[in-house]
C-alpha cells in the first residue's frame, strides 16, 4: 500500500511524559514567543461505559513527536490531560480548566457530555479538534472539527453489512441515550437501506448493561440477519458471544472503536472474520505515520492499544501543529480560522480532509469526513480487508 509522509514522519526518539489520568494537569500558562503552547486532551479515561486511557497516551505521543522535531516554529507543545470521570459535571470542569489555562485547542475529545463542554469552549473561542462527536453540540458548533462521529459510524458499519453481506434486516446495537434514537431515524436507517437492506432494527442498550443475551434475542426476534455493534467494547464482546452461543446464523460487524484489538484478543478465534470500519489507517496497513504512531505510543505505554480513539488523538495533535505552523499568533481564534481555510489536510492517518467543506449532512453541519476504511479481524488484529471503503456521501447528504 502506498505510504504517506508529512512533516512528522522522521523517526526520532522522544522523551516519554507522565500522564495524569484522574484529573487535570497544569502549570504556568505560556503564551508568549518561546514559551510552550498549551493544548488539552479531555474525555472518558477511567469510568464505564467507555474507559479509554489510550486517548491521552496517543495525544502525548504526538506531542512528544512534534517537540522532538522542533516544535511549532521553535515553540514546544505542552499537553494538559483532564478526565471527565464519566459524568457531566467533571466534563464541564475540564472545559472550564481549558478556558482558565488559555489553551490554544482541545484535541481528541471523547466524552458523552459534549453538550456540557462545547458551549464553554465556544464562548472562549477554543477549537475542539477531532472530537469523537456524539452530542448535537459537537456536530453543530463552529469551533468543533470532528472526523469520527456518532451520527454516521453506525451507518457505515451497517451499510457494510448490507452492501457486502446482502443483509436484508440489519440490527444496530447502540448505547441507549437520546442522540442514538435521533441518529437512528436521521442517518442509520436511511443509510443502511440505501446500501440495500430492506429494514433496520434499532437495539438500544443501557450503558450499565452487562448481559447482552436479551438484546441479541431482541434482534433475533425481529428477524435480523446481520448485527452491527457500536456499543462499548465489553458490551460488543458480550453481544458477539451471546449471538454465537444462541446459534444465530448472522453476519457480524462493528466499528473498530466498539471492538478494539485488545478485545479481539480476548475473544480469540470467535472474533476471526468479523469486519470493522474505521476512519483511520491502522499500523497493519503499513502506512508510515500509523507505524510511527504505534512506535511513539509504545515509548510511553506499550500496554495501550493503537486503535481508533488513540489514532484520533494522535492525529488531532498533528492537525493542530500543521495549521499552527507559520501563524503570527497562535490563539484559539487563529486556529479556528486556519482550520476553516487551510484546504485539504493530510497528516497520513486518514483520507485527506477539508475541514472547511463541512455540511454534507444537513443536521450535522460540522461533519466533513465520510470515508470509512474496512478491516477484518485475524488472530487478534485488524488487517485491511481489501474491500472498497464506505463513502457515506454515496447514500447520505
Amino acid at each position: 500500500m502506498k505510504t504517506r509522509t508529512s512533516r512528522f514522519a522522521i523517526p526520532v526518539v522522544a522523551a516519554a511524559a507522565a500522564l495524569v489520568l484522574s484529573g487535570c494537569t497544569s502549570s504556568d500558562t505560556g503564551g508568549s514567543e518561546g514559551e510552550p503552547i498549551r493544548i488539552m486532551v479531555l474525555g472518558s479515561f477511567s469510568e464505564p461505559p467507555y474507559i479509554l486511557p489510550e486517548i491521552p497516551v496517543g495525544a502525548q505521543a504526538a506531542v512528544d513527536r512534534v517537540n522532538a522535531e522542533g516544535g511549532i516554529d521553535g515553540r514546544e507543545l505542552e499537553l494538559l490531560v483532564c478526565d471527565d470521570n464519566g459524568n457531566p459535571n467533571d466534563a464541564a470542569a475540564c472545559a472550564r480548566k481549558a478556558v482558565n489555562e488559555k489553551v490554544a485547542a482541545v484535541v481528541g475529545t471523547f466524552t458523552l457530555f459534549g453538550d456540557s463542554v462545547i458551549p464553554l469552549l465556544e464562548a472562549a473561542g477554543i477549537p475542539d479538534i477531532l472530537p469523537v462527536a456524539i452530542s448535537n453540540e459537537e456536530l453543530s458548533s463552529e469551533i468543533s472539527f470532528p472526523l469520527i462521529d456518532g451520527s454516521t459510524v453506525t451507518s457505515a458499519v451497517g451499510g457494510l453489512l448490507a452492501r457486502d453481506e446482502g443483509c436484508t434486516n440489519v440490527a444496530t446495537f447502540a448505547t441507549d441515550f437520546p442522540q442514538s434514537h435521533d441518529n437512528f431515524d436521521a442517518y442509520w436507517e436511511p443509510a443502511i437501506e440505501g446500501y440495500g437492506a430492506d429494514s433496520v432494527t434499532g437495539v438500544f442498550v443501557p450503558a450499565t448493561a452487562t448481559d447482552m443475551a436479551p438484546f441479541t434475542a431482541q434482534a433475533s426476534s425481529a428477524g435480523a440477519d446481520c448485527l452491527a455493534f457500536v456499543t462499548g467494547a465489553q458490551q460488543t464482546a458480550a453481544g458477539i458471544v451471546a449471538a454465537q452461543a444462541a446459534g444465530d446464523s448472522v453476519a457480524i460487524a462493528a466499528t473498530a472503536t466498539a471492538l478494539p484489538e485488545n478485545v479481539l484478543a480476548q475473544l480469540g478465534a470467535a472474533a476471526n472474520g468479523i469486519r470493522a470500519t474505521s476512519n483511520f489507517y491502522f499500523p497493519s496497513t503499513g502506512e508510515e505515520i500509523a507505524l510511527q504512531a504505534q512506535e511513539d505510543m509504545a515509548k510511553i505505554d506499550d500496554s495501550q492499544p493503537v486503535n481508533d480513539t488513540a489514532l484520533n488523538a494522535y492525529a488531532a495533535v498533528l492537525v493542530f501543529a500543521e495549521v499552527a505552523a507559520g501563524l503570527e499568533e497562535i490563539t484559539g481564534e487563529s486556529i479556528v480560522e486556519a482550520l476553516n481555510t487551510a484546504g485539504p489536510i493530510d497528516v497520513g492517518l486518514f483520507a485527506p480532509n477539508d475541514f472547511g467543506d463541512a455540511g454534507f449532512l444537513e443536521t450535522a453541519p460540522r461533519l466533513t469526513m465520510s470515508v470509512h476504511q474496512i478491516y477484518v479481524a485475524e488472530d487478534g488484529v485488524y488487517v485491511p480487508s481489501g474491500d472498497e471503503a464506505i463513502d457515506l456521501r454515496d447514500v447520505l447528504g
